[in-house]
């Protein structure tokens, strides 16, 4: 079935792909993370991304290439979770 977004905002989160950090820099509100194949993600995209089943951060998506996305750090992330090369697993 599918969802649509009016709809969406009351169901339940799905714990999805996974991402890996390549860097981030707290400091200055940008992530990046190394693109994945099959991922779907659109320019906008607001996602929690989790490591553990812990949200580490939120995240809202600037721009998406073959090889990499770069995001903007909501406020209240775990900044010492966000190292490279640390898998994370995006909840929408």
């Amino acid at each position: 079935p599918v969802i649509s977004k009016s709809s969406s905002k009351n169901a339940p989160g799905i714990l999805g792909e996974e991402l890996t950090i390549a860097t981030a820099s707290p400091k200055s509100g940008i992530i990046i993370l190394n693109a994945a194949p099959g991922v779907t993600l659109n320019i906008g995209d607001k996602l929690n991304l989790v490591n553990d089943y812990q949200s580490i951060a939120k995240v809202q998506l600037t721009k998406i290439t073959n090889d990499y996305i770069v995001a903007n750090i909501m406020p209240g992330a775990n900044n010492k979770e966000l190292n490279p090369g640390t898998v994370v697993r995006v909840l929408r």
